[in-house]
């Protein structure tokens, strides 16, 4: 007779809703959970045939939820040339020049996630540094912000796109804004449906690895192009869920696919580090510098109103507190015109709110996608760029959560890994008070939390009897190890849809 059932029994499941209750066994039938409680219980229950699975003492918790990554691009960083572990501009001018032998003279290089504020001099190679290394072959190369990129003069010439490289202090030569925008584009159209495959093929199994059984994914619009979003559209995943944010300014294009979510990453303003988000107060290594706001205010009232009027949940990608005010003054004027009771739409990020933006966001029921990882890895870049006093203030998830903000987690994949437990650790280990979580809150942010952003909490975010059997069942104990091992949690097992996607082997 087949079994359609498993009782997974002998483990420490936490249901995170209520969060205080833990049980020894939960029991799935087809995508669903049955029940969770005492082994004895489930098993009186059970009136069908079922596999029964020793959890062996391990911690049980919800599947774990990523709400924004690129995961085309995180994909890309397994399948293409990445560039995170360069330290100097020499180190990366050999890579570049050894990849290029792989290939036809005038073949493409694309490489990924490099930043020059890892190398021990950090500024972009210059055009001329990049031409001798690499003199027949179009190089483009990604940033790990997304705001910029970098390109030798062939590349440019290939494009056809008229333009010239910017530099930096040093002579750097690299893209921004338009020039960035329309030369990512252009690239994402040159990408073939088998790259496209072959890039989620490998996200996704990396994303399992780490827990995830439900992504957030930012893709479409300029800076990644409409191939990426329907390509993730009609992607047919047994894996893991992949939720569209269909990252357009175009409402059509959102609506021709029935889609009731868009946007993640509208800028409102730029990154810290390349010192275009946008703030109230100048940059603390740059006199005169207060970042760029690169929408006015009536375009971005319009977008909400659109998306508002068409009940879409719409979001915007907002840093600085300069255009953390612009953004919540839009939503405030559209929301006075047109109430709606728990429309949930978003700001992605929330870098450097002051107290009172904190309260207007709330008072407006916005919802907030942030990013632990960042104060936790990038901590460095914002003290140089903006000071200890900003710094103290960044990403104030304490804050967030005791104020009672509607906010999930992410990982702004590549900015930081797709990984929800070096989150997890970031935010209980965070360096201030203010950014600050319990274990379990910063579980929360992960799982219920994180559901709640796309109005998904009914299906997924805890383990209660009806819900997706989504589960991950960790190798140590994140509830118990000491706080700074908790980003060396092993996961064993992930669970998707009643199915075993990932199992740890004792070689890895």
């Amino acid at each position: 007779m087949e079994r359609d059932g498993k009782l997974y029994f002998n483990g420490k499941v936490t249901c995170i809703r209520p969060t205080d209750i833990v049980h020894s066994a939960i029991l799935t039938r087809g995508d669903r959970i049955v029940a969770v409680g005492k082994l004895q219980a489930l098993q009186a229950l059970a009136t069908f045939p079922y596999e029964q699975i020793d959890l062996k003492g391990k911690r049980v918790l919800p599947g774990l939820i990523d709400t924004h990554a690129h995961f085309l691009d995180t994909g890309f960083s397994y399948t293409k040339l990445n560039l995170g572990a360069v330290k100097t501009i020499q180190e990366l001018l050999t890579i570049l020049s050894k990849e290029a032998e792989k290939y036809v003279p005038g073949e493409w290089i694309t490489a990924v996630n490099f930043d020059e504020n890892r190398l021990a001099n950090p500024r972009f190679p210059t055009l001329a540094e990049l031409d001798r290394a690499i003199p027949d072959h179009p190089v483009y190369i990604n940033h790990r912000s997304y705001h910029s990129s970098v390109v030798n003069s062939l590349a440019i010439e290939s494009s056809q796109l008229i333009f010239k490289a910017e530099e930096d202090a040093y002579g750097g030569a690299y893209l921004s804004k338009a020039n960035n925008t329309n030369f990512k584009a252009w690239i994402a159209k040159q990408t073939k449906e088998s790259d496209l495959e072959q890039a989620i093929a490998v996200a996704s199994r990396e994303a399992v690895k780490r827990g995830l059984t439900t992504i957030h994914c930012i893709e479409g619009g300029e800076y990644w192009g409409d191939a990426y979003a329907e390509f993730i559209h009609r992607a047919d995943q047994d894996l893991l869920d992949l939720i569209l944010y269909y990252n357009t300014d175009q409402i059509g294009k959102v609506i021709a696919l029935d889609l009731p979510r868009m946007g993640g990453d509208l800028f409102i303003d730029g990154s810290v580090s390349g010192r275009s988000a946008a703030f109230m107060d100048e940059y603390d290594d740059q006199s005169d510098c207060f970042g760029e706001l690169y929408m006015a205010d009536g375009e971005v009232e319009s977008l909400i109103e659109q998306a508002h009027q068409h009940h879409i949940q719409i979001s915007f990608h907002v840093i600085g507190d300069r255009a953390i005010e612009q953004i919540l003054l839009a939503y405030e004027r559209v929301l006075n015109r047109y109430p709606k009771y728990d429309h949930r739409h978003r700001i992605e990020h929330f870098g450097f709110p002051s107290d009172a933006q904190i309260r207007k966001a709330k008072n407006l029921g916005l919802s907030i996608a942030t990013q632990p990882a960042f104060v936790y890895l990038k901590g460095e870049n914002y003290r140089t760029r903006l000071g200890e006093e900003r710094l103290r203030e960044a990403y104030p998830l304490r804050k967030l959560v005791d104020m009672g903000l509607r906010v999930g987690g992410g990982s702004d994949s590549l900015v930081t890994p797709m990984d929800p437990l070096l989150g997890i650790h970031a935010a209980v280990n965070a360096p201030y008070p203010t950014q600050r979580l319990t274990r379990v809150e910063a579980v929360e942010l992960y799982t219920i939390r994180a559901a709640e952003l796309a109005f998904k909490e009914s299906e997924k975010g805890s383990l209660e009897a009806g819900k997706f059997a989504d589960f991950v069942v960790l190798e140590q104990d994140l509830l118990e190890v000491p706080e700074l091992e908790i980003k060396e949690v092993e996961v064993a097992m992930t669970i998707y849809h009643g199915h075993c996607v990932y199992q740890r082997k004792e070689e890895e």
